[in-house]
């Protein structure tokens, strides 16, 4: 069993240490191979700081995220935008193989055991079998 912390006190403070929204031409280059309205998996979603970018920009976004604060903060931001919010882990996450045109996760991929089992549930709920990713660079 992995032993997780609940980031749900961070959230009303989360924004002024990250960022609140990526910007929109951050967004729209980091989704250049993406078709129009894509799906996009959001692991470790936090306060939306990614979803709420890619859902305003015409991309169908799924926030993935343990944190109830978090989740919270991520609905508010939305606003009128349809993102749907789950409550998940990203290494156990609750969907079928194949659902999904791309996975953003810009926190929780580590080297550690919750991390790689992470980027595998991410991995295989992707519809292709040739993934995409940018890792260890840092936007917004």
């Amino acid at each position: 069993m992995i032993n997780r912390v609940d980031f749900s006190a961070n959230a009303p403070v989360y924004d002024i240490r990250h960022g609140a929204l990526l910007p929109d031409h951050v967004a729209g280059a980091l989704t250049t191979r993406l078709k129009p309205g894509a799906r996009i998996l959001d692991v470790g979603a936090g306060t939306g700081r990614v979803s709420v970018a890619f859902a305003r920009i015409g991309f169908d976004v799924v926030a993935i995220e343990p944190a109830p604060g978090m989740l919270q903060a991520l609905r508010e931001k939305a606003g009128a935008l349809s993102i749907p919010c789950i409550a998940a882990e990203g290494s156990r996450l609750p969907f079928q193989n194949r659902i999904a045109d791309a996975v953003v996760s810009l926190a929780c991929c580590t080297l550690s055991q919750a991390g790689r089992a992470c980027c595998a549930q991410s991995q295989m709920s992707l519809q292709t079998t040739d993934p995409f990713s940018t890792s260890g660079e840092r936007y917004g």
